[in-house]
């Protein structure tokens, strides 16, 4: 089918990224006009210059967004628990009760906020204080072993000499405490590194530094050191328990709704846009897929959100008509309804209207600068169409190629090279080609012999009327489709409104006013819709039966040899339209199918939500709270996009929720076995390289003792005994008799602290962390200082002052905490800076402790040191082993998702030729899960150019080629599986074989490929020179692309291609399974040249030529 070129140019396109800004004009003034007149001016001088406001747009532009009630309501509930939490750590008495390190309850206010429904607040609070208890117990349970080591200690101790650290010269029991820290931080950054980072992993990482250092100070056991932590951060949950509950209280349900409503909308506004763009010339620059390709990946991020709040659902306390398990059941639908607008999408992939025509040459010419004679006009889709004449025409074939394809092939792309090579000034001038001419930066090309190959096969594709094919059958298909397209939009548009109004309308008992009545009348429209959808989809076909049946005819002389095969290569060319253009629309038309049947089921799902809840309630949990409270490495309820990149889903070789149980069993009777006759090859199972299966007790105990082992030495414990040695070594200077106190007066604490925070197990990550985290703390330093000084001038605060200054500045630090689209690390960073400033100098100044760091500029400059120590130090143990690279975590990762694609794609050929293809959701949900790996893995790529190497700039676009591709299999293995389990059993056996999945020769070029690629990328050893790419050739061995195979005649299935057969659902279902396929095994040799840019190759063998020259197949096209 035709699709995008097999190896793009990575320069075309447009290129904005280097254009100018625009230029501010600068006007003299002038003596002699009026104010109003000298006012427009001057104007002028007032604006800002383009770096400033594209500064400002960049960093500010989504504040104007948020400003709506709806936005503001976490903002509010937030913004009062903050406000409360200072009030309790201004008034004096409450502050005593909270304890010497009382601002922790305004660092916990700006790192763990009520902004989410109760329900998520709840859970992450109560990990937060059980994190903190922990670390607390850990602290009691080293003390005991360290009294056992401690002297008796005679005579009064001074507060002073504790603090300043004159009894910390006992070695013993401060070793102890240093090995029991250490071992307590490295269990917390473990915790982080598995199940993601959480405010219970950063307070349970600063309890335990607390607690440990200053225990070090004392020359007995203080048991209470706990507290100081303990009960601000025990207020603070019940502050924000309180928040969540009565101000503006939301819902799980409720938040549910809302990402159910930011999915659904661009859905609707995507589907709008289809009808003009089908319009449109598809060879012109008005025609621009992306905008509805963009709205579709809008919507496909916002599954993500959507998947997280879904899994609350169940263990939420709501009120209103629907409960959370009500609302579970059309979840499926929002991510079904994505996947078949992705399926729309999919159609404009195939199209590539901006594709570079390639020359073509007869191999009966004897001149090469000869153009053929002109070949015959084909026959339009449709009697009375005009053609059109936008474009030049070349009656040869060959479209036009600018003057400069003759200047020297240094800088072009791989793509370009080929085709300059293929005109006749390259050919056979000195009876030798130009390969040398490929070499350039010191990076020799790679699959030339791949690239050459496929070319030939795509030179045959191309008609020379195909751009006013095109034109044609796209216009037959808007025309078709457009009434289904605008009904499907329309009914989205009712879905969205009845959402919106389920939370709006709680109160009411009685129907949601208008809101039935619309997507009723839409359910209506659907149904009228469909059923003249068939009619208008085959507008076109009987002017062209006559034509499809001589297309068939022709067809059946070829195969029998009546056909002259003498004649002229324009002579071969047949009257009648390719078919690769009924295919595309076939296509098109069977994801439309899709989507209208899907929101058919949606709307009924909703119209029997809307009848058999008509009353409001309490709704309590449904499903098992333990669910709720287990520690997860879903990090997306801590904000509302739902990714997370640093420690989460850390093992390369793992791709997390795989179900594997889609696969055949063994043995289940006949109804599970094949659809064609013969015996069946065994399941395969690997095994140990290194050893015999067990055959004794001895051995299964040993072979679990190996495994449990190899699973506790994995890199995450490795990495935490890692970041344990680092801060035992940091935080040596609290345990030392001739530092102790020098120490604790600069709150070296906070240095260790941030080694453990800062730290991550990826280099790239590590120093994406060192560079956020100082400008962070530069940022909320200063911003610190201007609040303090405003509310205290040079002197002391006063608690109004303070207070007042928050009053005014707290809304902007909590939207900016909650809504700020940037990384969260400079959010949190910079939050925590501002409050330490200033909670810490308002303590100094009214309720110093031991050690106090000062007011305003001294709270400021050592905060900004002690993050600069302490992330200068992760920084540099990044270096040291055991240390993994991004770099090597995308290679390993993406050779897992190759296996697991390998995998998925065996299943849908099995669950394809089973007697029984019914719907598997393991097998969808695997799909899904590696769709999430391969996001996580494009996510942490970016931090990838952040590690310093030696060798090199790393190259990051074909790392993203590769992702691209892979997630473009992922999703048409999906559509693939959509379209088998909708055949009927002889449709599948006419797929099965003329696709040649069954094909042992044809499978195991196909298996042999994505092993290749996947152990390539994982070892990094090259690919072979010559391979069996490209795979698509393969499918090509059967002659006829869009006819039902003869030999199945005695199934019943028709011989002959006539408009019946065209208005067949299952011969449509058969036509696009094979195009899926066609498009599946095209991403595969991309894929694979793609591999072959990162890895290079292997194995050269001389003498082997190069498949020149091109000769174009005789019959109009690959399809044929």
């Amino acid at each position: 089918m035709a699709e995008e070129k097999m190896f793009p140019n990575p320069t075309a396109g447009n290129d904005d990224s280097n254009r100018a800004p625009p230029s501010h004009e600068v006007l003299e003034p002038l003596e002699d006009v009026e104010g109003g007149q000298r006012r427009r001016v001057f104007r002028r001088y007032l604006e800002f210059p383009y770096p400033v406001k594209s500064f400002c747009r960049n960093q500010f532009g989504w504040v104007p967004s948020k400003i709506n009630m709806s936005s503001m309501k976490p903002v509010i509930r937030s913004v009062i628990c903050g406000w409360i939490s200072l009030v309790l750590f201004l008034v004096p008495n409450t502050e005593v009760v909270l304890g010497d390190a009382s601002f922790l309850i305004l660092m916990a206010a700006v790192l763990s906020p009520p902004h989410e429904p109760f329900i998520t607040v709840l859970r992450r609070e109560l990990k937060l204080i059980s994190a903190v208890c922990l670390a607390w117990a850990w602290n009691c349970f080293a003390l005991v072993f360290a009294d056992l080591a401690r002297p008796p200690v005679s005579g009064e101790i001074g507060k002073a000499g504790v603090f300043s650290g004159e009894y910390a010269n006992q070695f013993t029991p401060n070793a102890i405490l240093l090995t029991f820290m250490s071992i307590g931080g490295a269990f917390f950054v473990y915790l982080r590194a598995r199940f993601g980072p959480g405010p219970y992993a950063v307070f349970g990482c600063i309890c335990t530094g607390i607690c440990f250092t200053t225990s070090a100070l004392f020359p007995y056991s203080n048991y209470r050191i706990g507290q100081i932590v303990v009960i601000p951060l025990a207020v603070h949950v019940g502050i924000s328990l309180f928040c969540a509950a009565a101000i503006f209280p939301e819902s799980v349900n409720a938040q549910f709704i809302k990402r159910m409503v930011n999915v659904l909308k661009p859905l609707s506004k995507a589907l709008k846009t289809q009808p003009e763009l089908l319009k449109l010339d598809p060879f012109t620059k008005e025609f621009n897929p992306k905008t509805f390709q963009d709205l579709v990946s809008q919507a496909e991020a916002s599954l993500i959100p959507l998947l997280a709040s879904s899994e609350l659902l169940k263990q939420d306390f709501s009120y209103g008509r629907f409960s959370g398990k009500d609302l579970t059941t059309i979840h499926d639908f929002a991510r079904k309804l994505t996947v078949r607008c992705d399926g729309l999408s999919y159609y404009f992939h195939i199209l590539d209207p901006t594709r570079v025509r390639f020359p073509k040459s007869h191999p009966a010419s004897k001149d090469p600068r000869m153009t053929n004679p002109p070949s015959k006009r084909k026959r339009p889709l449709r009697e009375g169409s005009k053609q059109t004449h936008d474009q030049p025409h070349h009656a040869s074939g060959v479209s036009s190629i600018p003057s400069s394809r003759y200047r020297n092939l240094r800088g072009l792309s791989l793509h370009e090279k080929l085709s300059k090579l293929r005109h006749p000034r390259w050919h056979l001038r000195s009876g030798s080609l130009r390969i040398d001419a490929l070499v350039q930066n010191g990076e020799q090309e790679v699959g030339v012999f791949e690239s050459l190959r496929y070319m030939n096969i795509e030179a045959a594709r191309h008609t020379a009327d195909g751009e006013d094919y095109l034109r044609e059958a796209m216009s037959i298909l808007g025309e078709a489709t457009s009434p289904l397209i605008l009904a499907c939009a329309h009914a989205l548009d009712s879905a969205v409104h009845w959402l919106e109004s389920v939370n709006h309308e709680r109160l009411e008992d009685a129907n949601i006013p208008g809101c039935l009545p619309q997507f009723m009348k839409r359910v209506s429209k659907i149904n009228a819709d469909s059923g003249v959808r068939d009619k208008k989809f085959n507008k076109g076909v009987p002017t062209t039966e006559d034509g499809i049946e001589t297309t068939a005819d022709s067809s059946t002389q070829s195969h029998t040899g009546e056909e002259d095969t003498q004649q002229p290569a324009d002579e071969l060319i047949p009257e009648h339209p390719p078919h690769l253009y009924l295919l595309q629309s076939f296509a098109y038309h069977f994801h439309l199918l899709e989507l209208s049947d899907g929101l058919m089921l949606f709307l009924n799902e909703l119209e029997y939500l809307t009848n058999s809840r008509r009353n409001t309630r309490i709704w309590f949990p449904s499903g098992v709270w333990k669910k709720a409270f287990r520690i997860t490495s879903s990090t997306s309820l801590n904000n509302d996009s739902g990714a997370s990149v640093e420690g989460d889903d850390d093992d390369p070789s793992v791709v997390e929720g795989l179900h594997r149980s889609h696969h055949l069993p063994e043995e289940e009777g006949d109804e599970h076995r094949s659809l064609l006759s013969g015996p069946q090859l065994n399941p395969a199972r690997s095994r140990d390289p290194d050893a015999y299966p067990p055959t004794n007790t001895a051995e299964l105990l040993g072979s679990w003792v190996f495994g449990t082992v190899v699973s506790v030495t994995s890199g995450n414990v490795l990495f935490a005994i890692k970041i344990g040695a680092l801060t035992a070594l940091i935080a040596l200077p609290h345990f030392l008799a001739s530092s102790a106190g020098w120490a604790y007066e600069r709150k070296w604490v906070w240095s260790v602290i941030m080694v453990q925070l800062t730290s991550a197990r990826f280099k790239g990550e590590t120093a994406v962390n060192f560079i956020f985290r100082i400008f962070a703390t530069l940022f909320g330093g200063i911003t610190g200082l201007v609040l303090w000084y405003i509310s205290a001038g040079n002197g002391r605060d006063s608690p109004y002052g303070l207070a007042a200054a928050c009053l005014v500045f707290f809304p902007m630090l909590f939207i900016f905490r909650v809504y700020y689209p940037g990384s969260s690390i400079i959010t949190l960073i910079t939050c925590v800076t501002v409050v330490l400033v200033f909670g810490y100098s308002y303590k100094d100044t009214h309720d110093p402790a031991p050690g106090s760091p000062g007011f305003g500029w001294d709270v400021a400059w050592r905060r900004f040191v002690g993050v600069v120590i302490g992330v200068t130090a992760a920084f540099i143990f990044s270096f040291l082993p055991p240390t993994v690279a991004v770099r090597r975590y995308q290679r390993v990762g993406q050779s897992t998702v190759m296996i697991e694609l390998g995998t998925i794609m065996c299943s849908v050929i099995s669950n394809a030729s089973s007697q029984q293809r019914e719907r598997q959701p393991a097998l969808v949900k695997d799909l899904i899960a590696i769709r999430s790996k391969i996001r996580k893995l494009k996510a942490q790529s970016s931090n990838a150019s952040y590690e310093f190497s030696l060798r090199g700039k790393w190259p990051a676009g074909r790392y993203t080629a590769i992702s691209t591709m892979q997630f473009e299999i992922a999703y048409l293995l999906t559509h693939l599986y959509t379209v088998v389990i909708r055949m009927d059993g002889i449709w599948v056996q006419a797929f099965l074989a003329r696709t040649r999945l069954l094909d042992p020769d044809f499978l195991g070029r196909l298996l042999t490929t994505i092993t290749m690629c996947s152990s390539s990328l994982k070892t990094g050893v090259p690919l072979p020179q010559i391979t069996a790419a490209p795979l698509i050739d393969g499918l090509n061995k059967n002659d006829k692309m869009i006819d039902v195979i003869a030999q199945e005649t005695e199934l019943g299935l028709p011989t002959v291609l006539t408009a019946e057969v065209l208005r067949d659902e299952q011969y449509m279902c058969f036509c696009v399974g094979v195009a899926s396929v066609y498009s599946l095994v095209r991403r595969l040799d991309r894929l694979m040249f793609a591999i072959k840019e990162l890895v290079g190759e292997n194995f050269h063998v001389d003498g082997v030529e190069i498949p020149l020259p091109y000769a174009q197949s005789p019959g109009g096209g690959l399809f044929q």
